[in-house]
């Protein structure tokens, strides 16, 4: 018996609707539509308070292929879950860029490495945007990682397309007039991508 049908004899022998398990399992009636319908598996927490609230054991619910089924997804979703964090530290990081002396300024017949807030070599009106991109990449950055904190999976590969976006915009505004910043950001968008093609 596929724990599917397991989970909907179990259900019913209690003689509890799917919203009343839902609540006393702490999740969503879809939830417990998804697993009844065979569409997917809870995660190993709530397989526990599946077991523990039916007085069964997790072996009596899953067989052995759908053990490691869940033991999979749970281990693919963490590692998703780890990246997402890392993509938005390396968002955050960017703040650094206010503060790095990452921009060339012409002294005499050298060039000086100074601050975005000591360059004069651009106009203020650009200087100005420059600031705000660097803000609103760190600021996305700590709204990214209290976004997975706070929902887990939700939406992971919609943050990662923005937190591309974001630097990849960077980089083309960079690239005329900071090629020091360039090289900074470039740094995290290869360390993105590496994130991104790698599957462990």
């Amino acid at each position: 018996m596929e724990f599917s049908e397991k989970l909907q004899k179990l259900r019913k022998s209690r003689n509890l609707t799917q919203e009343q398990l839902a609540k006393q399992l702490f999740v969503s009636r879809t939830a417990i539509s998804k697993w009844e319908s065979d569409r997917g598996y809870p995660n190993i927490d709530s397989l526990k308070a599946i077991s523990e609230f039916f007085s069964v054991s997790i072996d009596d619910l899953l067989s052995s292929d759908e053990l490691i089924e869940v033991c999979e997804h749970e281990n693919s979703s963490k590692i998703a879950h780890i990246k997402s964090h890392v993509f938005a530290i390396l968002d955050i990081m960017i703040f650094l860029l206010l503060f790095l002396p990452v921009f060339k300024e012409k002294s005499d017949k050298e060039f000086l490495s100074v601050t975005i807030f000591s360059v004069t070599g651009i106009s203020e009106y650009m200087k100005i945007i420059y600031i705000i991109l660097i803000c609103l990449c760190g600021v996305y950055g700590i709204l990214h990682l209290l976004y997975t904190i706070l929902n887990g999976e939700k939406h992971l590969k919609l943050l990662k397309v923005i937190s591309i976006s974001l630097t990849i915009i960077l980089i083309l505004l960079f690239s005329g007039q900071a090629p020091y910043a360039v090289v900074y950001v470039m740094f995290i968008m290869i360390f993105k991508g590496f994130l991104l093609i790698n599957k462990i």
